[in-house]
């Protein structure tokens, strides 16, 4: 289709050039681990992107928005409680992502839908672990452009308990129910899929302690 041709060239020229489209891999099914696991620590949690924001980026448009606030927040599931891999860890209920920038609607945030999970994945390799957030819903939100869209899915990475810090490794997250007449003119369709990079460390507040786990 000429207009999809159209916005690759346009939002490519938008980014300076130096946006490269990447392959979006689904995060990996849970591992096949012999012992279960326990979450400790917390039992609230806050992962906070760092200085240099998060970044989502829609294919095969390459419609790029940079986020200088992207904060995961929630609560241990039970912690101590021993559980298989296939159960969540904790429980999602704070997202906020308020100062996103875009060239096509300048500032934007993002609305959480829903209850994410964080569940780990598999055994560690040392002090990392593997981890996926479920359930991921949020909606484009507070802008003027007449395009309307959610985006879910999963996001995949791995949970460093020395560092405290969350690095995304993968994702399934694509666009959805979208609707409005200049989300045409962008060349964004639902189905389209959405990488997510950045790195997260997570800042307890007060009262809480460091998240972890343990065999």
């Amino acid at each position: 289709m000429v207009g999809r041709l159209v916005w690759r060239a346009l939002a490519t020229a938008a980014v300076g050039g130096a946006l490269v489209a990447s392959s979006v891999v689904a995060p990996a099914g849970p591992a096949h681990a012999t012992d279960p696991y326990r979450p400790l620590g917390g039992p609230g949690f806050a992962l906070v992107v760092g200085t240099s924001g998060a970044k989502l980026v829609v294919s095969p448009s390459l419609t790029e928005m940079v986020c200088e606030n992207f904060t995961i927040a929630g609560a241990v599931d039970r912690p101590g409680v021993l559980r298989a891999h296939s159960e969540p860890a904790a429980d999602v209920d704070t997202f906020a992502a308020n100062r996103c920038w875009a060239p096509q609607w300048g500032y934007v945030q993002h609305d959480q839908v829903g209850t994410w999970k964080i569940q780990v994945t598999g055994d560690p390799v040392g002090t990392t672990w593997p981890v996926v957030v479920t359930d991921v819903l949020f909606r484009l939100a507070g802008h003027t452009v007449d395009c309307n869209y959610d985006t879910g899915g999963a996001i995949g990475g791995t949970f460093d308990t020395a560092t405290q810090v969350f690095v995304p490794t993968s994702s399934s997250l694509t666009l959805r129910d979208v609707t409005g007449s200049d989300c045409a003119t962008l060349d964004l369709q639902s189905g389209d899929p959405v990488s997510l990079t950045g790195t997260w460390t997570n800042v307890p507040t007060a009262g809480d302690g460091p998240l972890s786990f343990s065999h």
